[in-house]
């Protein structure tokens, strides 16, 4: 693959609504928000998706959790870099707590905010960072993490 089909391939992936469409939920995330959902916990979806993926984001909750209100599901804001939307919001709400799957936006977040992040990620970007309010949860060998161990670390 050259590097401009795989430029192609990641945009098509990141930005294009009926590609966004057909993406599985990643394992236990729709049975951890149902458990938040269940259990009357104020939280939201907080994504630095583009504006324009607003209503395919909010058509791939209604099919995968539709439970999720329309209101909790945030996107970025137009003319805001999606990053600076998501730390602008955990800041406003005073939000202690911010799941990431982001390495770089996990660093920002940690250094622009007082939330704790807990970092869904294979990646070591973070090493350097030590932190009390930085949990990192990794995949097994050769698998990406999932939100089972998300539902473990929040509800036994």
């Amino acid at each position: 693959m050259t590097k401009e089909e795989a430029e192609k391939e990641n945009f098509d992936l990141w930005y294009k609504p009926e590609t966004l469409f057909k993406a599985a939920p990643v394992p236990g995330a729709i049975e951890f928000l149902h458990e938040l959902y269940m259990r009357d916990k104020n939280f939201i979806i907080n994504s630095s998706r583009i504006p324009e993926l607003r209503e395919s984001t909010v058509n791939w909750y209604k099919i995968h959790a539709p439970f999720v209100e329309p209101s909790r599901i945030r996107t970025g804001m137009s003319g805001f870099e999606g990053l600076a939307t998501k730390i602008n919001r955990i800041s406003d709400a005073r939000r202690h707590l911010h799941i990431e799957d982001v390495p770089e936006h996990g660093r920002a977040i940690l250094d622009y905010t007082h939330a704790h992040v807990i970092l869904l990620s294979n990646s070591d970007d973070l090493e350097d960072i030590k932190s009390n309010r930085l949990t990192q949860i990794k995949g097994s060998p050769g698998e990406m993490p999932d939100f089972w161990d998300i539902n473990k670390l929040f509800f036994g």
